[in-house]
């Protein structure tokens, strides 16, 4: 019973120790529920910033200097750089309680739980807001569609090159998706990116076919066994290409592996060639000299191939294996190709008008009224293009034999520039009373194209055989 008496004492001694040990941890844990109750724990990194022992109005402080700080870096093909800033679309940090309710979930009890292990970073949706307008205006500052730099991606092609074919590279070219990079763009200043590779993101148009293409390679190989040659025809300003590509629908294959091109289809792609190029009696534009826009058909005058001669260099192309850039061979050429094949000198006869004109580099030099074919009994003057045949001073026209032996009429002429050779051409009428206005539906020509004594004299001296000749309504 002594010894119990003596412990009391002892035991009273021993609270004061731990009172004195607990109370200032109590304290300090109670301070940091209090600390952690306005401040972010520890080991926080909102989007990727370190908000760790901050008050959540620091951090929208912070938010707030990110967006007026904030650019974005644009980068793309061919060395594209460019910096949007903040300002450029008039960016706005707007709070939303995001931030406060990152720190709520944080539980201040256990605050000292953020100490045993790092903890996965928070991400905010940011509550942004910029000008459309000057968004636009932004991206528009890009150029990513100027048509002067802007290329559209190009396929790979098989290509002749020094008497084989070898595969040429596609061009990736610069066209974007616009809308593809006004949603990457927005996207990227919406989180406060840093950058945006709008290649990496796939914002560029691509080529369908690449330089490794399996089809691609197959064929290069298979025109490099039965047929390396390739011709590029020249049409003025523009070409187009024979080569394996087409002429391999050419090829028969047997069993054993062996070809032989079958001519007929050769033939067939010539024939189709020239009535794709030949221009002779089709139907062409032709600009007045009033500046009136006629359609001219008919005529002999234009482009007309040598088939014969193209397939005979066609087949001698495929034997030797070689490449030629030439133009077609031609029976018939004109001055020029496309729109003005009858070039800038040439004569212009209007039949609704009863006028012509004789057109030299562009220039109007000389012009007269004229009387055409009586619109019956079948004297209409053709119409089409033609050219100037023949010219004979003086010379005699002759109408076609009658029944009795006798022409249809003998008309001494002076001057006689023939477009045709069934009989229509310029010639002086002294016979005509009156030229121009409507005379001719009364007393119009045999289809000739009549004109005064001293006007066919003048024309007679300033024109040329191979004139081209446009006769229209």
């Amino acid at each position: 019973m002594k010894h119990a008496r003596m412990d009391i004492p002892h035991r009273r001694r021993v609270w004061p120790v731990i009172l004195a040990i607990l109370l200032p941890i109590l304290a300090a844990y109670g301070g940091a529920v209090a600390f952690f109750n306005s401040h972010f724990g520890f080991h926080t990194v909102i989007d990727g910033t370190d908000y760790s022992l901050k008050r959540v109005d620091y951090a929208e402080k912070n938010k707030d200097l990110e967006v007026a700080r904030y650019e974005l870096h644009v980068s793309g093909r061919e060395g594209l750089s460019a910096i949007i800033t903040g300002d450029d679309v008039a960016l706005d940090y707007v709070p939303d309680g995001q931030l406060s309710r990152i720190a709520r979930q944080q539980n201040p009890w256990l605050w000292f739980m953020r100490l045993l292990a790092d903890q996965q970073p928070y991400t905010t949706l940011n509550s942004l807001s910029y000008d459309p307008v000057l968004f636009d205006a932004a991206v528009a500052r890009l150029h990513l569609n100027d048509p002067e730099t802007v290329r559209a991606p190009e396929d790979a092609y098989a290509e002749y090159q020094e008497n084989q074919y070898v595969v040429h590279p596609e061009d990736p070219g610069t066209t974007v998706n616009l809308g593809l990079v006004e949603k990457e763009i927005g996207k990227a200043i919406m989180s406060l990116a840093p950058d945006v590779d709008l290649d990496m993101l796939g914002c560029y148009l691509n080529p369908g076919i690449l330089s490794t293409d399996e089809q691609l390679n197959s064929d290069v190989a298979t025109y490099n066994a039965w047929l390396p040659f390739c011709i590029t025809y020249q049409f003025g300003d523009t070409t187009e290409e024979l080569n394996a590509k087409v002429a391999m629908d050419w090829l028969v294959f047997e069993d054993d592996g062996t070809a032989w091109l079958n001519q007929d289809a050769l033939e067939a792609w010539v024939a189709d060639f020239a009535w794709r190029h030949d221009t002779v009696g089709k139907a062409r534009d032709f600009v007045s000299v009033t500046g009136e826009v006629v359609t001219v058909e008919g005529g002999y005058y234009g482009w007309e191939m040598d088939q014969q001669a193209e397939i005979d260099a066609i087949n001698a192309a495929i034997a030797g294996r070689y490449g030629e850039t030439r133009e077609p061979y031609y029976i018939q050429r004109a001055a020029g190709y496309g729109a003005n094949e009858w070039g800038s000198s040439y004569i212009e006869v209007d039949i609704s008008e009863q006028y012509m004109y004789y057109v030299v580099d562009g220039e109007v030099v000389f012009e007269s009224d004229v009387v055409t074919g009586a619109p019956w009994g079948d004297n209409e003057t053709d119409q089409g293009a033609f050219e100037i045949l023949e010219m004979l001073s003086p010379t005699v026209l002759k109408g076609r034999m009658l029944a009795n032996g006798e022409r249809e009429y003998e008309s001494p002429v002076s001057y006689w520039m023939r477009i045709t050779w069934l009989g229509i051409g310029f010639h002086d009428a002294t016979w005509q009373p009156t030229f121009g206005g409507d005379w001719y539906l009364t007393n119009g020509s045999h289809g000739c194209i009549n004109m005064p004594y001293d006007k066919a004299q003048e024309l007679y001296s300033l024109v040329d055989i191979g004139l081209p000749v446009i006769v229209h309504e």
